[in-house]
């Protein structure tokens, strides 16, 4: 059950990465722009790393709460560039109706990802502590 679930942490995550090649913002003519092309990639792809290898190769509950605190940025991240995208280069000001009509069907794959992301972390992170305290209980017991 564990091999299996991290296999599909794994998928997951790469898939959440993949996504950011996708067109995000597109006004069909001019504008286009991916995930990578914004500049708050670095700052997503470190706490994507973090996020990544703290759920994955780590059994402490510290990491899984690190790893999930990495996922929630991420996904705050890119709520924060839904909104202001456009905000120095195009209007000059935070308009979600801009947002809602330039914003291409990847951002919401990927924002989609994210969550679910997120939700997978919860239930790994409930596996992983619910192991932890069946192997404390069984030595306890010996």
């Amino acid at each position: 059950m564990k091999i299996r679930f991290k296999v599909l942490l794994i998928i997951v995550e790469i898939l959440l990465f993949l996504s950011f090649f996708l067109t995000w913002f597109s006004d069909g003519d001019l504008i286009t722009l991916r995930g990578v092309d914004l500049h708050i990639f670095i700052v997503w792809l470190f706490f994507f790393y973090i996020g990544t290898w703290f759920s994955v190769f780590s059994l402490s509950k510290k990491f899984h709460i690190i790893s999930l605190i990495a996922s929630i940025c991420v996904f705050l991240l890119e709520i924060y560039k839904f909104f202001t995208w456009h905000y120095l280069t195009i209007t000059g000001y935070i308009s979600l109706t801009f947002s809602l009509d330039m914003t291409s069907f990847g951002f919401y794959l990927s924002l989609f990802i994210c969550f679910s992301n997120i939700i997978l972390k919860i239930i790994w992170m409930k596996l992983c502590i619910k192991s932890i305290h069946k192997n404390e209980k069984e030595i306890i017991i010996k």
